[in-house]
């Protein structure tokens, strides 16, 4: 899969690697409360696992690295108009 590299970011696919990261960012009631009713919490290394793995795969589902500091994920989606 790609890397997108520049001076200020990465982006990369999701690693196995990232575990313990996400976990640690998404194992807050704040960011829970703010997403849709199946985001669990708390967020455990076994939610994590399954997120890595359902992902990690996707072409489109990207893990950002922002000034050595990892920042999160998103989605990019392709519509047909």
């Amino acid at each position: 899969m790609t890397e997108i590299k520049s001076e200020r970011f990465l982006l990369r696919p999701w690693r196995k690697t990232d575990l313990p990261t996400l976990v640690k960012y998404a194992n807050n009631k704040k960011i829970a409360d703010h997403l849709r009713d199946g985001f669990p919490f708390p967020y455990t290394e076994k939610d994590g696992r399954a997120f890595i793995k359902c992902h990690e795969s996707q072409a489109y589902q990207y893990f950002c690295h922002r000034s050595r500091r990892r920042s999160g994920g998103f989605n990019w989606f392709f519509y047909a108009i």
